[in-house]
């Protein structure tokens, strides 16, 4: 199995400390000769003693500066902050500091030991608890606090290894770690733990969740390390004692350049953790998109014992599209892989505004620099499902924002009007406070009684719809109200709210057109495949021209292309980058009025750095954990350029083809036409040994289609531009009126076809 590190490089989350103060907290009284001195053990440049009388442990620099100070743990909302401490030796004559907590009476049986153990250049912390609620561990809290006279800024940044399954497939990350680093000065001091809540932090306390040891007994584990290299891969292969480490970045935000002028630099470093010199083998190797490699580079440096060396790899790209970088560093018997995405995406103006524009991000949760509000922008973002951006960010790139929340349940404030009415009054003052356009009310309900059992339906309209709707009314609001957003398209649910007068409350119904391994564009047949994308919305605009609504505006408030590494249900990265094009350009052909992307990043809210290869919420974004570009990311540029102030205009059928498909989208630019073909069948996935759950994924750079079909297409000028799903352009000869192309599965775009000798044949 090969494992390496990665990390986030020029980005990652940030949090400014409020110094505590005093820098130190008096003794108290403090009598040498009635008390010993507080024992000091010292390790590679910091020691650390017992402040005072008290329970809390300072770490101090080589100068005897007090720079952290660690309290105690807590558990829920109590704070073990008081005890005893003690010298300790282990067998292998390690010294350590250990607390002994009070216990404390609103934990009765709870007992918790800190353990403070210098290592080398490594302070170790773990706090031992015993007869804890196993529900409460999973929020405990280190007590700890920045000691300086300026308030230092805390970036929390993710490091995980890179592994292969057996069976085959694409590698995937795993074992996730958090590196929270501190400024002190000039230099930093790191807590390296396992993944926790980044959100979970203020400048008294840290998240760091208990682990089961045994029945009914936790550990909750960090290291610390003042000084030395900054880098995250780096600090966590020093804390975890690796033999080797390594990791990729660059010196661009997400590794995305707007221009291919100059080679894309990428950087590595590795760390020779051995205790000896020896030779550290850099072997690199950069792919486009097309899988041919456009750099490669093998170098051997002598580096000394636990020091660091670095390289870096010229990777030059004709323009828009994207590169595949692999690096192996090997020393002696110790190998490490890591990889990165680079791109290229030149600068674009929109015209279309949130106005007009369908095209948001459902992100729940984001991290907030000018480099992503930008990004967003540049992609196409225009709306938001979620109250992220301020005032003047709203201001200055265009974004548009709802709010979406969950009531406390169906049933809830039934017997209690006035906190139903107190609810809403809140709810939508925070709407309005936020800037909200609208107020989706709900997420999901139809899942509570089982999709397609419609239960609850009427009573969601007649008691949330219906007190929303008269709130926004009394207060003369021009917010926009969005009914309970469906996961799928649940016929049964929707026509129970149109029955309980959905169309009274609200002009839209929203939907999450949910899809397992099948294209967009698949539609089954009735009683067919429930978790489709098009079927979905067309069942959708059935059921609203069926029930008189057809002027109903159609929203889709999550829209998916889900890359869980080799499993067979959700999309590779290639295939991804192809459905966001397609599920973007039906979307339109709908009609929808907001189509939100299901999101931006990698992983989950109260997990943003860490990683799980087996939990496709995980998997969900256009960029991944490193927080470069997958292929969707470019995709959903493309089709947000190409649709911009686009007229769908129809679906196109070829005489004697029933495998061929194609869309007319009428634009400023010309006649935009989408083309590709099924000859390999709507169900992707399908290899390997066609059952259960894994699918070994091809590599990003491999094309996957089996069928290819060489076509003549009319033409109306002197040239055809063709447009892959990432953006690359590619300028088609015309003689004697024709243009040539090779079509499969993956939609390809076209400019300069003549769209009236399409309509009869090709």
């Amino acid at each position: 199995m090969l494992t390496g590190a990665g990390y986030f490089g020029v980005l990652g989350t940030s949090l400014l400390l409020a110094p505590l103060l005093p820098r130190e907290r008096p003794l108290r009284g403090f009598d040498a000769e009635r008390h010993p001195p507080p024992p000091v053990l010292t390790g590679d440049g910091y020691s650390i003693t017992i402040e005072g009388k008290g329970a809390s442990v300072l770490l101090r620099d080589s100068d005897g500066v007090a720079v952290q100070r660690f309290s105690g743990y807590r558990i829920g909302r109590t704070d073990f902050a008081t005890g005893t401490a003690a010298t300790t030796r282990s067998q292998t004559g390690e010294q350590s500091l250990v607390v002994e907590y009070a216990p404390r009476s609103a934990l009765p049986g709870v007992t918790v030991r800190g353990t403070f153990t210098p290592a080398g250049r490594v302070l170790r912390v773990a706090f031992d608890i015993d007869g804890a609620d196993p529900d409460t561990m999973w929020s405990g809290m280190m007590l700890r606090g920045a000691i300086a006279d300026e308030p230092p800024v805390e970036t929390v940044y993710g490091v995980a290894d890179w592994e292969r399954d057996p069976r085959g497939g694409v590698p995937f990350e795993a074992n996730g770690r958090f590196v929270y680093q501190q400024r002190l000065g000039d230099r930093p001091l790191s807590i390296v733990t396992r993944p926790g809540h980044q959100d979970w932090r203020t400048r008294t306390m840290l998240h760091l969740a208990g682990v089961p040891v045994s029945e009914g007994v936790f550990r909750a584990e960090a290291q610390v390390l003042l000084g030395g290299d900054s880098r995250a891969v780096v600090v966590e292969g020093i804390t975890a004692e690796r033999p080797l480490a390594a990791a990729l970045s660059t010196d661009r935000a997400y590794n995305i350049w707007d221009t291919a002028d100059e080679p894309l630099a990428v950087r590595a470093v590795a760390y020779n953790g051995a205790d000896d010199s020896r030779d550290v083998r850099f072997t690199w190797t950069a792919r486009d998109y097309d899988g041919e490699v456009v750099a490669e580079r093998d170098i051997v440096y002598r580096v000394t014992a636990r020091s660091t060396v670095d390289d870096d790899l010229a990777v030059p790209l004709p323009g828009r599209g994207m590169a595949f970088v692999e690096l192996t560093v090997t020393a002696g018997e110790d190998e490490v892989y890591t990889r990165t995405n680079v791109a290229v995406l030149p600068p674009h103006e929109f015209v279309e505004t949130a106005a007009t524009s369908m095209f948001g991000m459902a992100a729940d949760y984001l991290f907030g620099p000018p480099e992503e509000r930008a990004l967003l922008k540049r992609i196409g973002v225009r709306r938001s499902r979620h109250l992220h951006f301020s005032q003047e960010e709203r201001r200055e790139y265009g974004f548009r924002q709802h709010r979406v929340r969950n009531p406390p349940s169906l049933d809830a404030y039934d017997d209690d009007p006035t906190a139903l009415r107190t609810y809403t009054r809140e709810e939508l003052d925070r709407a309005e406070a936020g800037g909200a356009s609208h107020y989706e009310l709900a997420n999901e309900w139809n899942m509570a009684g089982g999709v397609g059992s419609g239960e609850g339906a009427d009573r969601y309209v007649r008691k949330w719809l219906t007190t929303f709707r008269r709130a926004l009314d009394a207060r003369d609001s021009d917010m926009g109200l969005l009914p309970v957003a469906l996961a799928g398209m649940d016929i049964a649910y929707a026509r129970n709210m149109f029955e309980a007068g959905l169309a009274d409350h609200t002009r839209a119904l929203n939907i999450h057109p949910g899809r397992v391994n099948v294209t967009p564009d698949y539609v089954p047949a009735p009683g067919g495949e429930f978790w489709n994308f098009h079927g979905a919305l067309k069942r959708a605009r059935a059921l609203m021209e069926e029930y008189d609504a057809d002027d109903m505006e159609l929203w889709l408030t999550e829209v998916y292309a889900p890359t869980r590494p080799n499993s067979r249900n959700h999309d590779t990265y290639r295939h991804a980058g192809e459905n966001v094009v397609l599920s973007a350009a039906i979307a339109a052909a709908e009609g929808v009025t907001s189509m939100l992307w299901y999101q931006l990043y990698d992983n989950i809210k109260a997990n943003p750095y860490g990683t799980n290869a087996s939990d496709a919420e995980y998997h969900y974004g256009l960029m991944l954990r490193d927080l470069s570009p997958k292929p969707s990311l470019l995709a959903y540029a493309n089709i947000a350029e190409q649709l911009d102030e686009a007229t769908f205009v129809r679906w196109l059928s070829f005489r004697g083809e029933s495998r061929r498909r194609g869309m007319h989208f009428r634009t400023p630019r010309g006649d935009l036409v989408l083309l590709w073909i099924r000859a390999d069948g709507y169900r992707l996935n399908t290899g390997g040994d066609g059952s259960g759950s894994f699918y070994p994924a091809r590599e990003p750079w491999i094309d996957p289609w089996q069928t290819k079909e060489h076509v003549v297409l009319p033409a109306t000028g002197d040239r055809v531009v063709e447009i892959d799903a990432i953006g690359r352009r590619t300028r088609r000869a015309v003689t004697d009126g024709e243009a040539r192309a090779t079509l499969d599965g993956a939609p390809r775009l076209f400019y300069g076809l003549d769209v009236d000798a399409l309509r009869e044949d090709d």
